[in-house]
């Protein structure tokens, strides 16, 4: 399977503690497209956490989504691999914890991993 994740920096609608993000996923097996899925995410500029706010959705704009205390598509500076971490998973429409399991040099960088998983959740469709 091969996932695409575009995200675009929505500079207009940022301010002084907020970022604004906007992007769409799209996943593909076996060369078959699945859908494309739009969003917005709104982060706190300090801690990279997502902040309740009226433009952040998924799908559309009608589907308001309250992403907050969790993180989306990157770590705050400073990620300890002494701890985990609430990640956002547009799956199902809410946080899960992330743990530290390893990590490996890229291009010259040490990179820590981390997983989450969940079983039986209602998958979040528009």
């Amino acid at each position: 399977m091969e996932a695409i994740l575009v995200l675009v920096s929505m500079d207009e609608e940022y301010d002084s503690g907020t970022a604004v993000i906007t992007g769409y996923t799209q996943n593909e097996l076996a060369g078959i497209e699945g859908d494309k899925v739009d969003f917005v995410i709104v982060l706190d500029r300090e801690t990279t956490l997502n902040k309740a706010d009226d433009r952040a959705f998924l799908f559309n704009e009608d589907f308001i989504v309250d992403r907050s205390g969790s993180h989306h598509y990157q770590f705050p500076i400073g990620t300890s691999k002494d701890r985990s971490y609430l990640v956002w998973k547009e799956e199902i429409g809410a946080p899960m914890e992330f743990e530290f399991v390893g990590e490996e040099e890229k291009g010259g960088i040490t990179v820590y991993n981390f997983k989450g998983s969940f079983e039986e959740e209602e998958v979040v469709t528009d």
